[in-house]
């Protein structure tokens, strides 16, 4: 090699390991002595300069599970049963944590010395970019599952409306064409809910949702809203909210919010067989807190992980987009709120979420 173009090139090797945050090291296992380049100690998240034998087999700043991980690579190439390891771990860096890959090699030495050689890349980016991957492929089959479950769901209510339709012109029993009037009712307002939950999906998507806030009597909202879905709350089932609450005029927007409402009882409705779903709210200095509380089947802790998340279902596959809760939980966080929920598998289940009394004025 040439090595005029050797010398001239040496200075950058500095500049080329800080810019793709590469960093390297020799250590002396026996003497605990090394040397390595400014970068390693900040790929580690240590001061440059510190002594290596306070770093190597001590590791600090790693998150502590990896810490135990990196420890037990290091004993093995000690004790000679490996000469080399690859770890990814985690590593302190301010208030969160860095990806960094390290490899340990050993060169070799004199009989009585182990020498290594420490290289670490920091692979933060890459972690990254995995996880959108990830997430992406994940959004994309449960999109593709979505629109096969859409069709389905679309065509049972229109089915239901053109076949009944059909029947309720040549039926003259009144009885019966009153019931055939209801199921296409039922059906009708089944296919406008889906028709507008994919509708709202489209402006989350686009982020073209907008609100209008105006004021309004909060008890009164409950009072329409439960009183509009009594008709639709199965035998041995009530559903009803506190006497004792008290009437609250709240600024909001008054349609968003009761359609919070409607999917949470809806989905108490699906789930609950026997006893009472209870709609109520609570007033404090900053935060109105609403809650629709059931006693039905309850909600696996696996299923309450992902209730919020887009186009799930859960483990009950009852009839629905899986869009609700997820269009709740984004209206919520658009009004300054928080949304949760919380179940006991056999007790029921309590959705809630919060409202700032006084919301920014410049949401859209």
């Amino acid at each position: 090699m040439n090595t005029t173009l050797s010398i001239e090139f040496e200075p950058f090797f500095s500049q080329i390991s800080h810019h793709s945050k590469i960093g390297c090291a020799k250590y002396d296992l026996s003497t605990g002595e090394g040397v390595a380049m400014e970068q390693w100690y900040l790929n580690m998240g240590e001061v440059p300069g510190t002594p290596l034998d306070q770093i190597v087999g001590i590791y600090s700043k790693v998150q502590p599970e990896d810490r135990e991980s990196m420890k037990v690579s290091l004993n093995r190439i000690v004790r000679e049963e490996t000469d080399h390891d690859q770890k990814e771990v985690r590593v302190k860096d301010g208030e969160g944590w860095k990806w960094i890959r390290q490899d340990t090699i050993e060169v070799g030495g004199e009989k009585s010395r182990q020498i290594l050689l420490l290289m670490n890349y920091d692979i933060s980016e890459l972690k990254a970019m995995e996880k959108r991957m990830l997430e992406a492929e994940k959004l994309g089959r449960l999109k593709s599952a979505f629109w096969a479950n859409i069709s389905h769901e679309i065509r049972m209510p229109l089915n239901a409306i053109v076949g009944f339709s059909s029947l309720l012109e040549d039926e003259e029993d009144y009885e019966m064409r009153q019931n055939y009037i209801r199921i296409i009712q039922t059906n009708n307002e089944l296919l406008l809910g889906i028709i507008n939950e994919v509708l709202d999906l489209a402006r989350i998507e686009s982020d073209i949702m907008t609100f209008n806030f105006t004021e309004f009597d909060l008890k009164q909202l409950l009072e329409e809203t439960v009183s509009s879905f009594q008709i639709k709350v199965s035998e041995g089932v009530t559903l009803g909210y506190p006497d004792s609450l008290d009437s609250f005029v709240f600024r909001s927007d008054r349609i968003r919010l009761k359609q919070i409402l409607g999917n949470f009882i809806t989905n108490a409705i699906k789930h609950t067989s026997m006893g009472r779903i209870t709609v109520s709210y609570e007033v404090t200095e900053k935060e109105v807190l609403l809650s629709v509380i059931d006693t039905g089947e309850g909600i696996p802790e696996e299923t309450m992980l992902h209730v919020f998340d887009r186009f799930y279902k859960g483990h009950n596959q009852k009839q629905g987009t899986g869009l609700g809760l997820a269009i709740c939980q984004n209206i919520i966080e658009k009004l300054g709120g928080h949304i949760g929920v919380s179940s006991e598998l056999g007790k029921g289940s309590r959705f809630w979420c919060t409202l700032p009394i006084f919301p920014r004025k410049d949401v859209n």
